[in-house]
């Protein structure tokens, strides 16, 4: 690969990274409301378990750490 682009992909999948890290922070139940709720008439009952929560929470910040990986790797 020429050294031009694996810098370009380097710097997407940091700032990939680094919005799957924010979400992560900023929390799956708020982005749920900023994000879904509207879309349901009543929104307080079809609001995802915490367990659901959770393993979102997980699935970021695991997508971040990939995400940086290939970061680093590709830079």
């Amino acid at each position: 690969m020429p050294r031009g682009e694996g810098i370009s992909v380097g710097v997407i999948m940091g700032v990939v990274s680094a919005g799957f890290l924010l979400a992560a922070v900023i929390g799956p139940r708020r982005l749920w409301w900023w994000l879904k709720a509207w879309s349901y008439r009543n929104p307080e009952q079809n609001e995802p378990s915490e367990a659901a929560f959770a393993v979102q929470r997980a699935a970021y910040v695991g997508f971040a750490i990939v995400s940086f990986m290939i970061a680093v790797n590709t830079a």
